[in-house]
């Protein structure tokens, strides 16, 4: 497994499966960042990840893992930037986690956050402007948006800061952008 690689996704999810389960379920193969589940699509599915790469490449190894009696398949989920694709939108979105800029994305925001929310959460930290992504076709808001500060010292205190952030019963991840502004 390469290197870039720091992380799993897990489907299917069993309905009730909860982030503490995904945690429980993928914590002996190594230290994990963060963990997240979405519940939009079908399959729900999860993503896990991890501190190093290696406790990614065990996880993936895996194959399988049983949460709640529900068999799980495990693939491997590449950190996005430096030239990895991620699951999901697009893919070099976001620069490796030890990789400071003077932007962060926060994901896994409840689709009904609003601007104005956000701002509320960001002004604090110093925040010169936000991007919510939305959907191009409808215009509805995607689940993630980025925030841009004066330098990487701002932007890694906010990112500090806004660690373990819960809004409505969604843990958000946050992660430093790669792309400067």
């Amino acid at each position: 497994i390469n290197a870039e690689y720091m992380g799993a996704k897990a489907q299917p999810l069993a309905p009730g499966t909860t982030e503490d389960m995904l945690k429980a379920a993928f914590g002996s193969f190594g230290p994990i960042e963060s963990v997240a589940i979405v519940a939009t699509g079908d399959p729900v599915y999860g993503y896990v990840n991890f501190q190093n790469p290696a406790s990614a490449a065990a996880a993936a190894a895996s194959g399988q893992v049983n949460i709640a009696g529900t068999p799980v398949q495990v693939t491997v989920k590449p950190e996005r930037g430096a030239g990895g694709k991620g699951f999901g939108r697009g893919g070099g979105n976001f620069a490796s986690p030890g990789t400071p800029t003077n932007g962060i994305g926060l994901f896994n925001l409840p689709f009904t956050t609003t601007e104005e929310e956000l701002w509320a959460y960001l002004t604090p930290w110093g925040a010169q402007s936000i991007n919510m992504v939305t959907n191009t076709q409808t215009g509805a808001f995607k689940g993630y948006a980025f925030a841009y500060f004066a330098d990487v010292t701002t932007a890694t205190a906010a990112k500090e800061g806004l660690s373990g952030l819960v809004m409505g019963t969604q843990s958000i991840d946050v992660k430093f952008a790669s792309k400067k502004f």
